[in-house]
């Protein structure tokens, strides 16, 4: 029986025996093989569905980003081996089955007859190249930590895949979920990124930069033609014209529909409103490499001198949930702890003890234009409640592409922003977020360093046992809460605004918005 992430709980011994309940969680030991869906169970392609991203995709290299949107739309043209089905189960995709041979060699066997949108065969190389590309230094992969202890793929055949890695791997099969594959030919083109071919749902026929991809069914993949002709996904940045575009017709899903607006699409007839908890964290950066938040004490002020209750209560009418931990209570590995409540006494002491007595810090917080549900709104009553402990705080809704350049180079005093974690395990949040080895243009963009959090992660991705990780993530999260390198604010509920005639559609609770089997009525 396949058993859910949060429920799994697997001996070193049980795991490495291949056991059949061992296959939902972090789908470490044997899957079950899932047999493609023949094409003609399903009626001809038919309609056009359009989506609208509240964020650009960026980019179309499936190891060059952490964007949501960007994973959206990948999700319909890039197949991973496995993925995650809607009851958080690990299920097999292009990948039938896998097996451990041991702590550190893992056997994958592939779907046979599957093609790239270009006629390239999918096999065993096609994975080897897909991962080693991955860590591969002049590829400069924005996934590289996260397949760190990847050592080699070998082809074993066409149709057997052997991954080494350096360590164990404790979160591998998590891992490929967001990590889709590549045809070793092809892929090495100039110019392939630009449009490239996947195995997936949908084939890319055209790319409007900053506005819009276009795509139309591949009606020979290898789980049966899609439902849909035709896919659009379009970038809408500004939230009151993602719903505009709904009520008036041009979209049929939008994505980070606001809590008041979300009463208007209640209210028309012809749509309704998805709902969903996610794994996203709300939350504010703090630059932990430069004063006033180099000291922890000012940062730990700042969690006492924001009254988050009122910004769940006031702004987003209650649909978000106050954070009680650096990650979503649905991500493997999450440890509740002590909410900082709000105290403006104890801020005061803090700013106090850290030499603010008399001369309040005056800080800019930089917010991204657009992106996040009410982000603005909530970003100017955070500084007016940091003015009632002294804090003079400064305001600037920037464009996103300012804000992601300011945060690489450390041009910031703190940020507002959001963290989804895509894998829905704990070494993604942690590792990404927290491990001094990623303060990057691409990572750890706080520049904070704990040498003892750094351990932790690294021990916890190297662990197989599910309960020996979730012990060590615990402590790593204890440090990092009393560190508090982020203001820790909100789980935002994920809010879609959808049209009555679409069937299909799947919020997944990592943000991706995903309509690959969605059809119109």
């Amino acid at each position: 029986m396949v058993r859910k992430l949060r429920d799994l709980g697997l001996s070193r011994r049980g795991f490495l025996k291949g056991s059949a309940a061992a296959v939902g969680a972090l789908g470490l030991g044997v899957a079950r093989k899932a047999s493609a869906q023949s094409a003609a169970g399903r009626p001809r392609p038919t309609g056009e569905l359009v989506v609208g991203l509240s964020e650009d995709w960026q980019v179309l290299d499936p190891a060059a980003h952490f964007y949501i949107a960007a994973y959206t739309v990948h999700s319909h043209f890039y197949d991973p081996l496995v993925e995650w089905d809607e009851q958080g189960n690990m299920v097999p995709m292009l990948a039938e089955s896998w097996k451990s041979l041991d702590d550190r060699t893992w056997e994958f066997k592939l779907r046979r007859g599957v093609k790239f949108h270009n006629g390239e065969p999918f096999t065993a190389e096609s994975v080897k190249f897909t991962l080693e590309r991955i860590i591969d230094p002049q590829v400069k992969s924005a996934q590289a930590f996260l397949w760190a202890p990847l050592q080699s793929v070998e082809v074993k055949d066409d149709h057997t895949a052997i991954i080494r890695t350096k360590s164990t791997f404790g979160s591998l099969l998590s891992t490929m979920t967001m990590t889709g594959m590549l045809p070793a030919k092809a892929a090495k083109e100039p110019g392939f990124f630009a449009k490239p071919a996947g195995t997936g749902a949908f084939r890319i026929t055209r790319v409007v930069k900053g506005d819009r991809i276009e795509m139309e069914a591949n009606t020979d993949w290898w789980k049966g033609q899609p439902r849909l002709a035709k896919l659009t996904f379009r970038f809408i940045v500004e939230a009151s014209t993602r719903a505009a575009s709904l009520l008036g017709g041009e979209t049929h899903v939008v994505d980070r529909i606001s809590p008041d607006v979300m009463r208007q699409i209640e209210r028309s007839a012809r749509h309704t409103v998805a709902r969903k908890r996610s794994v996203e964290s709300q939350i504010i950066g703090f630059h932990c490499g430069k004063k006033p938040f180099s000291d922890v004490r000012v940062r730990q002020a700042f969690n006492y001198g924001v009254d988050k209750e009122a910004l769940v209560k006031d702004i987003l009418l209650g649909h978000s949930t106050v954070a009680d931990a650096p990650m979503a209570p649905d991500v493997f590995g999450y440890a509740k702890q002590q909410p900082y409540p709000y105290d403006i006494a104890k801020a005061k002491a803090l700013l106090k003890e850290a030499g603010y007595a008399d001369g309040s810090p005056e800080v800019e917080l930089i917010v991204m234009k657009g992106t996040y549900i009410k982000g603005l709104e909530v970003s100017e009553a955070i500084a007016g409640h940091l003015a009632k402990i002294g804090a003079k705080v400064k305001v600037n809704d920037m464009e996103v592409a300012r804000h992601r350049e300011a945060r690489a180079a450390g041009n910031f005093d703190f940020y507002f922003a959001g963290w989804a974690t895509m894998t829905r395990d704990a070494d993604f949040a942690l590792w990404r977020n927290f491990h001094a080895g990623e303060a990057t243009i691409t990572g750890n963009q706080l520049r904070y360093a704990n040498k003892d959090v750094d351990k932790l992660i690294e021990q916890g991705q190297q662990t197989i046992d599910p309960q020996a990780r979730k012990r060590v993530y615990a402590d790593a999260q204890r440090l990092i809460w009393r560190d508090c390198p982020w203001l820790f604010l909100y789980w935002p509920e994920l809010i879609h605004g959808v049209d009555k005639r679409v069937r299909g559609f799947r919020q997944e609770p990592n943000n991706i918005t995903l309509v690959r089997d969605a059809w119109l009525e």
